[in-house]
């Protein structure tokens, strides 16, 4: 078993309960790690959504005069409880001899591994995000489906048969990075 714990991977024996940022990959044969990353939704993101909502939150404190305005609360809470889930959001990717896990919390609580033997292709690229996939987060867009948080650089694999994620049946998955020299330099290792 495999536990990423603090962004680092740490090898785990026996059975270990979700605690805290406890986030285990429950396979033995996981193999040895090549690489991992964590990312989290940008922090201009988040404000984008917090702003409002302390705006609304002002708004109402200020010129209500008589009792509560339902509507002003729900915005407030509608948009408190968005900028509180994208908080908690991480997109963990690890490398291993026999393929890549991904695991998007909390929209993709199992963590998947996609088996290099079933990729025809695995490379580094630059996208535009809003164009091709409508913005970042668990999407599906005209080129296949996309888990990304952030950025505009990523791993798109390319399988040798359609495969299901997450809403049908595709051929590609773009996973964003943050660190697409480390990703080159272990997509080089692997397909030598």
């Amino acid at each position: 078993m495999i536990c990423f714990v603090d962004e680092e991977p740490r090898p785990v024996r026996g059975f270990l309960f979700l605690q805290g940022l406890y986030l285990c990959v429950m396979n033995s044969n996981i193999g040895e790690v090549l690489f991992h990353e964590k990312q989290r939704f940008a922090k201009w993101l988040l404000l984008l959504v917090f702003l409002p909502a302390i705006i609304s939150a002002v708004v109402i404190l200020r010129y209500v005069n008589t009792g509560e305005e339902p509507a002003s609360l729900i915005g407030l809470g509608v948009a408190l409880a968005t900028g509180a889930l994208l908080s908690f959001v991480s997109l963990q990717t690890q490398v291993t001899k026999e393929g890549i896990s991904v695991r998007f919390f909390p929209f993709v609580r199992k963590t998947t591994l996609f088996s290099f033997a079933e990729m025809e292709s695995a490379e580094v690229i630059e996208y535009k995000p809003i164009k091709e996939y409508g913005g970042w987060g668990l999407r599906i867009g005209k080129n296949g489906v996309a888990y990304s948080v952030s950025g505009k650089k990523g791993v798109l694999i390319t399988f040798k048969e359609p495969k299901k994620l997450f809403w049908g049946k595709h051929k590609t998955l773009l996973i964003g990075t943050q660190k697409p020299d480390d990703w080159r330099e272990v997509l080089k290792e692997i397909w030598q």
